[in-house]
């Protein structure tokens, strides 16, 4: 494969860095590509020849399950080249530069990836129903701990009847995190969007059903790719218009990986991405008398004396510890000790909250 060809993959993406990941299995009969769509073990995959289909190879799927991994859409992966009469094989998953994960709905301790290797998540709220600070800051923990950069979208700006105010309250909630307000219907304030999505750049959308996330994605790349629905009335709610994931190259020269609306958004990594959603209660934490302070009963705590002045709102905090009360019980499923730890730890914190509540 010369070094020409690559640049047909740029748009999606391809840079050095991967060029360098791949060097290891570059034979003659190889390719690279990136999964565009696909599920039940068939993938679409955009090579520098065309796009091809491909399903993971024998060997490959023993080494998945083996190491408990999966391919997804966004996957740069090796393949090897397929006959006119027999689809491609992949042979092998690069390395990822970010993941999506979210806790695989019903009673299994399973993740569930919805998104890799983006450079950008964009989470999208609709305006047309209040702002429920614990659903941005659940999708805000759930950016951050992906490894790739937040980015908060408002959209359907043109159904609010208090903008100005629902923007610095959002903004109240996604610290650190670039807002932009737009409406993806009637295409208003979509240039500072415009001017992130680069070539080569990727942004995975999230958000709850009925966000607009089809229509923005439409909107992007110009034309009606994805289908739209209408949401009910009585509870905001539309019904699953995307199905799957699927990328779109968009007329700037960069990349939108579109995903269903999300229901249930269950944590899973136990990484800084609650501290980072949480900053301003982790730089409070870091003025308490003992470092590993619980903000429960401990004496010199930072964090109970700035909800008390009102520096520290009492429903942000709870919303912090309910987050991490789910994460670390996450994380207790997975080890033992962890498990115990959990447990003693939570019976304080269920006492606290009491306290908390009863002196509304």
């Amino acid at each position: 494969m010369s070094q020409n060809n690559f640049k047909k993959l740029i748009p999606y993406g391809w840079d050095e860095k991967w060029q360098t990941l791949y060097q290891q299995y570059k034979k003659e009969n190889n390719t690279v590509g990136r999964i565009l769509r696909g599920g039940g073990g068939i993938f679409i995959v955009f090579t520098v020849d065309a796009e091809v289909t491909a399903v993971p190879s024998g060997n490959f799927r023993y080494t998945l399950k083996r190491e408990q991994k999966q391919i997804c859409v966004g996957d740069w992966v090796v393949i090897t080249k397929g006959t006119e009469y027999d689809k491609a094989h992949i042979i092998a998953q690069l390395p990822r530069s970010s993941c999506l994960l979210r806790q695989a709905a019903g009673r299994k301790t399973e993740s569930q990836e919805l998104a890799v290797n983006m450079d950008i998540l964009g989470i999208i709220y609709p305006l047309d129903r209040p702002l429920r600070h614990t659903v941005i800051e659940r999708y805000m923990t759930l950016a951050w701990d992906s490894g790739s950069e937040p980015l908060l979208l408002l959209n359907k700006a043109d159904l609010s009847d208090n903008l100005p105010e629902v923007q610095l309250e959002a903004e109240a909630i996604a610290i650190g995190v670039k807002t932009i307000t737009i409406s993806a219907l009637t295409g208003n304030g979509l240039d500072p969007l415009y001017e992130v999505l680069k070539e080569g750049v990727t942004i995975a959308l999230i958000g709850p059903s009925g966000a607009g996330k089809s229509t923005l994605v439409n909107r992007l790349i110009g034309e009606s790719a994805q289908d739209t629905g209408s949401i009910r009335a009585s509870d905001g709610r539309g019904r699953h218009t995307t199905t799957g994931r699927e990328i779109f190259i968009l007329p700037s020269g960069g990349c939108v990986l579109d995903t269903p609306g999300l229901r249930e958004t269950g944590l899973w990594v136990d990484g800084e991405g609650l501290n980072q959603t949480f900053s301003d209660v982790a730089e409070l934490a870091t003025g308490c008398r003992f470092t590993n302070c619980s903000h429960l009963s401990e004496p010199g705590c930072a964090v109970k004396q700035a909800i008390a002045t009102g520096v520290l709102s009492s429903e942000r905090f709870l919303s912090y510890q309910k987050l991490l009360k789910e994460q670390e019980f996450i994380k207790s499923r997975k080890d033992e000790k962890s498990r115990r730890d959990y447990e003693k730890r939570w019976i304080d914190v269920i006492k606290f909250h009491k306290n908390l509540k009863g002196r509304k």
